[in-house]
């Protein structure tokens, strides 16, 4: 299901138009420089007309519940009776056409794979061993394979309708679910959002630094909870840290995880393939594909390019990172993660309450930097 795109231009481009002399109108231009101008003018018609149909296959749901925003924003490919065969031969489809499916979130998700926070993702879709379609939900640029990070949801309810949809819709409803429908296809998928607690914004040695926490169940004993994320903006970049905390009777520890350098690779690899891709469509390829194809490699080769600079960028600072915290009797237990914190010199104070517990933590954020930095 995996569409190729029928157009990837966005605008028209400049016109360079031909110079004349004052009080001289189209009309009155000599013949050969009024052909130029409307074969000018003719080429860029056509080319409108091929723009219309990628610009008009993007689509975008939105819904906001109690929790927060979430925003999914992707291409909206038309239906063909030849996808069938397709999803039956595929484990992954990316959920969409031209650029990849984006998911933004202010709220905490629920997922089979643990609750992630606010954030930006992609969002795809793999299938299951039984032949079932889960959601997956991603980071990082390209489109998604297995080997990725991922957290799915799923699998879906489907009821297959005897009407057809003509193009990829996806809604969000307001029972928070996610519903896909494409073709005789109608899955809806359980969208469970959670609330995030105010996050905190602050500063060290011109460091902005903050961190986010989901108010998540919880218990007195949990052992590494994907709880939030923590991030740092040094020289105009932010660097985040998965967060994941561990209560278990009078010790508590606090695991800072960035695992996005693993993945810098693999995305790199799969940038450069999509360019010797393209390169090889484009050899035989008319003079507008030529251009498309162009297009498309110039967009690959600045992926590349970026992907440099962040792997460069990444040794830095540390990928991993513990701080060991103190433990003591909460007044009033809770069920529900609670967060608050202190601004300390040269630090901030963590503070979570697990149950009976609260778990405290003094962090540096000077301490996420690699030795030597």
């Amino acid at each position: 299901m995996g569409a190729e795109p029928e157009s990837d231009y966005k605008s028209l481009g400049s016109l360079s138009w031909v110079p004349h002399k004052a009080g001289m109108t189209p009309r009155t231009l000599p013949p050969k420089r009024r052909l130029k101008m409307k074969r000018t003018l003719l080429s860029l018609l056509l080319l409108a007309l091929v723009a219309l149909p990628a610009a008009a296959q993007r689509a975008k749901t939105e819904a906001t519940w109690d929790e927060g925003k979430v925003t999914i924003d992707y291409g909206s490919p038309k239906w063909r009776d030849g996808f069938t065969a397709q999803m039956q031969k595929t484990d992954t489809w990316r959920l969409g056409s031209n650029d990849p499916t984006g998911l933004k979130l202010t709220c905490g998700l629920v997922t089979d794979s643990g609750p992630i926070p606010a954030g930006d993702y992609s969002l795809a879709m793999a299938k299951t061993k039984s032949g079932m379609w889960k959601l997956a939900i991603y980071q990082g640029g390209g489109f998604y394979n297995k080997k990725q990070k991922t957290w799915t949801i799923g699998p879906a309810v489907s009821s297959d309708k005897a009407d057809v949809s003509d193009a990829l819709a996806i809604t969000l409803g307001d029972k928070k679910t996610l519903q896909v429908r494409f073709g005789p296809h109608d899955l809806v998928y359980p969208f469970k959002t959670v609330k995030m607690h105010k996050p905190v914004e602050t500063e060290f040695a011109r460091i902005k630094t903050s961190v986010n926490v989901m108010a998540i169940p919880c218990a007195s004993k949990v052992s590494k909870l994907a709880c939030g994320t923590a991030s740092i903006s040094p020289r105009g970049t932010t660097v985040t840290w998965a967060m994941k905390l561990t209560v278990d009777g009078g010790s508590c520890s606090l695991h800072f995880v960035n695992d996005r350098s693993k993945f810098i690779a693999r995305d790199k690899a799969a940038a450069k393939a999509n360019v010797e891709r393209l390169n090889k469509r484009m050899e035989n390829a008319d003079e507008n594909g030529k251009a498309r194809f162009a297009n498309r490699i110039k967009r690959e080769e600045a992926t590349i390019k970026a992907l440099d600079a962040e792997a460069a960028g990444m040794t830095r600072y540390k990928s991993e990172h513990t701080v060991t915290g103190k433990v003591s009797a909460r007044a009033a237990s809770t069920s529900t993660l609670a967060f608050e914190n202190e601004r300390i010199e040269g630090g901030i104070i963590l503070i979570f309450g697990c149950g009976d517990k609260t778990a405290t933590f003094d962090v540096n954020p000077r301490a996420f930097f690699a030795s030597g930095q």
